[in-house]
């Protein structure tokens, strides 16, 4: 990963893969961005969108707990990353197909969801532990070591 790219993430996210960034470290990363964030009636999960210059992250109203922060936090990675200089308007969203998923900007910001909710040293405390029986847990585990093999993070 690029050194750019990691120091542009703890301008936002100090303690990125250091601990699991919280619902009050994205709170605290949005207000520093003057990110708007408005939980919505969406079909979708969320999207981020720049509109007359300002920036907004919004969520479907249907989701909760780590769904939540998850996808709050991939569409943060899209206000760092993906927005061409310049833009005043702009919208990114995923559509519900699989072509989708093939975009890497979307692979790049699942991963990078994922490693704010799962940091590397995370998975090293619970490989002492026995292993979680909660099965999003287990998920959150394996997309975790998923990321690691793809980005070497």
């Amino acid at each position: 990963m690029k050194k750019n790219t990691i120091k542009r993430i703890k301008e936002a996210f100090p303690h990125f893969n250091e601990r699991p960034i919280t619902e009050n470290d994205f709170w605290r990363a949005s207000k520093k961005f003057k990110i708007v964030v408005r939980r919505l009636p969406l079909e979708i999960d969320g999207y981020y969108e720049r509109y007359k210059g300002r920036n907004y992250i919004l969520l479907s109203e249907r989701l909760t707990g780590r769904k939540w922060l998850h996808t709050a936090l991939h569409e943060f990675c899209h206000f760092l990353f993906d927005v061409p200089i310049g833009k005043t308007n702009y919208v990114l969203y995923r559509k519900r197909s699989d072509i989708d998923r093939d975009d890497p900007r979307e692979r790049w910001a699942d991963a990078f969801a994922t490693i704010c909710l799962m940091p590397f040293p995370e998975i090293i405390r619970l490989s002492k532990e026995p292993p979680p029986e909660d099965q999003d847990t287990l998920r959150l585990c394996l997309d975790r070591l998923t990321v690691k093999s793809h980005y070497g993070i």
